[in-house]
């Protein structure tokens, strides 16, 4: 009945692009004031490798963070990263955070993370649903999002979030909802950004070459992360660089982030072809333009 319930609810989605309409919210999963439903994954690491468990049941009423994810992207990767980092360090409050794997097949995702465990570099208990990629059918997921973040306590929903295209700059707002929760003050973006990328952190801090370069804003390293989606088409490299110039706007020092990091996407072929070629326009629309001094032309002598 709830899957039907919220089947009602899906929003339009323009074209293959995956960007909801403005106007027209999101639904997945239980909704604030909504019971959370206890739930069978197979565990992957450490001491629950091997194992059917219950995160719910875990939780035991518990405040808690449950992260569904549906696709996984690296800016999907780096929310989970941040959330998860977030939510371990506040674990003597009494708050608990799961990830559910969704996938089609469960060997493969198992596989898959054995073998990207050090990549994606999250520290959280990660589960794989034993109801495939639709996920339990109590909780009314929308396969249209990336990732469902539900935040619960005393068995309740606190707060929902439906993230077609997650980011790090979701996270405040997540994080924002836990404070409610448990209390305390909530983190900056700067601060839950520093929790998704641990060790681009400790690079960068003495330049070897000439003056400290200024970190790339968190959103728009977000918005740029969209552009080198590896599963993009030409279409939704156009909407997510359309979305990034407007961001930068009239901004010189976000133009010069932009063609600083649109040189790596081209030297290190990052994303799609079509982004590399989006990445080539930048560098020639934001990059520096140097005087070329043309040598005098010397006449033969006859």
């Amino acid at each position: 009945m709830r899957t039907i319930r919220y089947a009602g609810f899906l929003t339009l989605v323009i074209g293959v692009s995956g960007i909801a309409l403005a106007d027209d919210p999101v639904f997945s999963g239980p909704q604030a004031g909504e019971k959370i439903m206890s739930f069978k994954v197979a565990g992957v690491y450490g001491d629950d490798a091997g194992k059917e468990i219950d995160f719910v049941k875990r939780a035991d009423g518990k405040p808690v963070v449950l992260i569904f994810n549906h696709k996984l992207t690296r800016p999907g990767a780096a929310l989970m990263r941040s959330v998860t980092s977030y939510a371990l360090s506040r674990k003597k409050d009494g708050l608990d955070v799961f990830v559910v794997w969704l996938a089609k097949d469960k060997s493969k995702a198992e596989e898959y993370l054995t073998r990207a465990k050090l990549s994606i570099a999250i520290k959280a208990p990660i589960g794989i649903s034993v109801d495939g990629e639709e996920g339990p059918g109590t909780y009314g997921l929308n396969r249209n999002v990336e990732q469902t973040v539900i935040v619960a306590n005393k068995n309740k929903v606190t707060a929902n979030f439906a993230l077609v295209q997650p980011s790090v700059t979701d996270a405040p707002k997540i994080a924002k909802q836990i404070v409610k929760v448990i209390g305390g003050k909530a983190p900056t973006l700067e601060q839950m950004n520093k929790l998704a990328y641990p060790n681009q952190n400790m690079r960068g801090k003495k330049m070897t070459r000439g003056a400290q370069q200024k970190p790339v804003d968190p959103q728009l390293g977000g918005l740029l992360r969209r552009v080198i989606q590896k599963d993009n088409d030409a279409d939704q490299v156009a909407k997510a660089a359309a979305a990034v110039e407007k961001f930068v706007g009239d901004s010189k020092e976000h133009s010069a982030q932009v063609a600083r990091i649109a040189g790596v996407i081209v030297n290190r072929k990052y994303g799609t072809d079509a982004a590399q070629k989006q990445a080539a326009k930048w560098i020639k629309k934001y990059g520096k333009k140097e005087e070329v001094k043309k040598e005098p032309v010397k006449k033969e002598k006859e």
